[in-house]
């Protein structure tokens, strides 16, 4: 493949596997910003019920917030024509990926993910905990999918600065880490909003604009704040 340019929208992880063997490896710069940036473990387990329990506490959406190991749990709305709803639970923190990992089992962080469907104990359990933070007997879910962003490509759901990190020296040294080579990278670990959706796209569209010289989209304000 010959191309005048190269675009890697990459996370942390998927860069780094990248790296090695190629002329970006060779730039201290370039693997000191690598370790500016750390990836954040986050497991989201949607669970689909016969009928959304939580509005007889007059919730119909949002989320709730816990220190139980599950940390966090989003409602979303129910079907109109059958009446079932999704919820799920998501979390993070070491702590309750400790608790969790004795369940799924996984193994190191890059090792595949965790499978699809959760065993059956699992969520016994999360439903234990979801009774617990709402005070109600929760049914049990007819339907459950695990999604772990830790394994295979990704290490990590979104990304954080490490601590001490110059982000507005990293992000804009990241959009052409070796001068004189036409290679660029950008993404949400790579941006002022990591964790967002708009983190991506503010770091891409700093590539296009001031990489390979493109005007803003007429939808854009052209002195639209893209960060650094």
């Amino acid at each position: 493949v010959a191309a005048r340019r190269a675009v890697l929208a990459l996370p942390r992880h998927g860069l780094a596997r990248l790296a090695p063997g190629t002329p970006l490896a060779e730039v201290e710069s370039f693997r000191t910003d690598l370790d500016a940036v750390t990836t954040v473990p986050l497991f989201h387990l949607l669970l689909a019920y016969e009928r959304p329990w939580w509005e007889q506490l007059g919730i119909a959406d949002g989320r709730s917030a816990t220190d139980l190991p599950i940390q966090s749990c989003f409602y979303f709305g129910a079907d109109p024509d059958t009446g079932r709803a999704l919820a799920m639970v998501g979390y993070s923190s070491a702590e309750a990926i400790e608790l969790w990992d004795s369940y799924l089992r996984p193994g190191p962080p890059d090792a595949e993910p965790a499978p699809a469907e959760p065993p059956a104990e699992m969520l016994v359990e999360v439903t234990r905990q979801l009774g617990l933070l709402h005070g109600i007997d929760v049914p049990a879910p007819y339907w459950a999918q695990l999604m772990d962003w830790r394994g295979g490509e990704f290490g990590g759901a979104s990304h954080r600065w490490a601590v001490g990190a110059r982000s507005w020296e990293v992000i804009p040294r990241m959009r052409r880490p070796v001068d004189g080579l036409p290679v660029h990278v950008c993404g949400e670990a790579w941006s002022g909003l990591q964790g967002w959706n708009e983190g991506a796209l503010r770091s891409a569209e700093r590539v296009l604009r001031d990489e390979l010289e493109l005007p803003a989209p007429e939808w854009m304000s052209a002195d639209a704040y893209l960060g650094p």
